[in-house]
């Protein structure tokens, strides 16, 4: 049976992660983080933080740099927290897969199933799109347990083996 609090794991690990990369890079650089900057903390991680959440920051730099300045703002940065609360892309759910993130379980079946949880088509999924995603196919795993439950009480009834044809009397 799904727990819907492995969804919101997801977005906790990311949000969380994010943050503390965050804070991290804005410690040391209070007017903001270059390439070369986010580039170092990615290859001379000393901090403990995952580096997956700064190859995120890394890999959406140009989108996140609003004013093309090649700097990325406190402000900048912080949009990028914000926007995985609402959602994320199927590139940052495999980047938080592969740095083991979040449960390879459920990352996996977000990827192969990601054009159907995007219900609203996006290019994100929310906690709500996986959740709902996740109880439907319980839902459906359950009607059809059912349905083999009442064909195999209904062969049981008239005399019929479910394997086999009918058994003679």
């Amino acid at each position: 049976m799904y727990d819907k609090s492995q969804a919101t794991g997801i977005f906790t690990a990311a949000q969380s992660g994010l943050q503390s990369s965050l804070q991290y890079l804005f410690t040391t650089n209070k007017d903001g983080v270059d390439r070369t900057t986010l580039n170092n903390a990615i290859y001379n991680n000393t901090t403990g933080t995952n580096t997956s959440f700064f190859q995120m920051i890394n890999n959406q730099f140009a989108t996140l740099d609003k004013n093309n300045d090649g700097v990325l703002s406190a402000d900048e940065a912080n949009q990028m927290v914000t926007d995985v609360s609402s959602g994320l892309t199927r590139d940052q759910v495999l980047q938080m897969r592969a740095s083991g993130a979040i449960d390879e379980e459920l990352a996996n079946k977000i990827v192969a199933n990601f054009s159907k949880m995007d219900t609203n088509g996006d290019g994100r999924v929310s906690e709500a799109e996986i959740n709902a995603y996740c109880l439907d196919e319980d839902v459906k795993g359950k009607q059809d347990e059912q349905t083999k439950l009442t064909i195999k009480n209904m062969s049981l009834y008239y005399d019929v083996d479910t394997d086999d044809d009918v058994k003679e009397s």
